[in-house]
């Protein structure tokens, strides 16, 4: 059983970049191709759009 997790990191220029991660039961970590990585202005932006992602796929 894998768990999906949003990982958001914010850029030096003030803007965010979001991605999904699967984390596997051991630790493992890995970006999935679902979900492209984008860059948003605000964290709010970023964190709707990686919540609406996975409460409609994971």
């Amino acid at each position: 059983m894998s768990n999906h997790q949003a990982a958001i990191s914010k850029d030096s220029d003030g803007s965010f970049y979001a991605l999904i991660v699967r984390i596997e039961r051991d630790g493992y970590k890995t970006v999935i191709h679902h979900y492209k990585g984008r860059h948003f202005k605000t964290e709010a932006a970023a964190v709707r759009s990686t919540s609406n992602y996975l409460a409609k796929f994971c």
